[in-house]
């Protein structure tokens, strides 16, 4: 076996960021995974009966009955309503009557929550609980540029740059907050010390909540740079291994490389 002689870029190449792959669809084929999505809906349609059962005190065939919603009805819901809000058995109800309308409803929903994670909105939820959109701009303005900066290729780093800045985040979110008790504090102690003369340090109880907040802009910094040094590792090339090798160049080198008793020899 010989090998060739390395090209001088070839280390170039090979450091060489990927573009982005685009995430492929959350759902390609629905017709594919029908199995699993009927025992879904009959497990939620199932909950919904005994639901209506304890909560009602009826006989499980009456609550069979009240748990049937009109076939109208259950279309015009997968169909208009927002896909966070259609539950299981509703589907379960339009899957009864038209299944392909159940399909197509069950894509609607499966590309919605797609482009929710595309877009750091799902992981904002986690952040800031949707508080204000102000709230939300900051965050996916960091998400925007610590993506710029790594341009993730595949789900695995997009996850890892997302937590990057989720704990980024939360870094600087207890960091204000400390700054926003110790700044108040202070302004306390001065306050007294130019009306009485002296001041009093701050209570046990404040004490202990200024050093708790620390101790969490401590640990979302931790975390921080635990997920950079796991999305450094995942960027190392690996390491190449040779099981077997005839003939071996390396610059003006020509390596022979046996198994026989003479063992290797070298031409110049």
């Amino acid at each position: 076996m010989s090998g060739k002689s390395a090209s001088p870029d070839a280390s170039r190449d090979l450091e060489s960021v990927p573009e982005s792959i685009p995430a492929a669809p959350l759902i390609v084929h629905p017709e594919a995974e029908v199995g699993s999505l009927a025992r879904q809906l009959a497990r939620g349609y199932a909950e919904l009966v005994e639901s209506h059962r304890r909560s009602w005190g009826i006989t499980p065939a009456e609550a069979v009955e009240k748990a049937r919603m009109p076939r109208d009805r259950a279309l015009e819901m997968v169909r208009s309503d927002p896909v966070e809000q259609i539950a299981w058995w509703t589907l379960s109800t339009v899957m009864e009557h038209d299944p392909e309308a159940a399909l197509t409803a069950w894509k609607r929903i499966g590309d919605a929550a797609r482009q929710e994670w595309q877009s750091g909105h799902r992981t904002a939820q986690s952040l800031d609980g949707g508080r204000t959109p102000w709230d939300r701009a900051r965050f996916l303005a960091l998400r925007e540029a610590f993506r710029d900066d790594w341009k993730p290729c595949g789900g695995i780093e997009s996850a890892l740059v997302d937590l990057l800045a989720q704990s980024f985040g939360t870094y600087l979110r207890w960091m204000e907050r400390l700054e926003m008790y110790v700044e108040t504090e202070c302004k306390l102690e001065d306050s007294k010390m130019v009306r009485e003369g002296y001041w009093m340090p701050p209570r046990v109880g404040e004490a202990k909540w200024m050093a708790w907040c620390a101790e969490q802009a401590e640990v979302a910094h931790r975390r921080f740079l635990m997920t950079l040094k796991s999305l450094q590792d995942l960027r190392r090339l690996p390491s190449v291994s040779i099981a077997t090798i005839g003939q071996l160049n390396l610059a003006q080198n020509q390596i022979n490389l046996s198994s026989d008793a003479d063992g290797a020899r070298t031409n110049e």
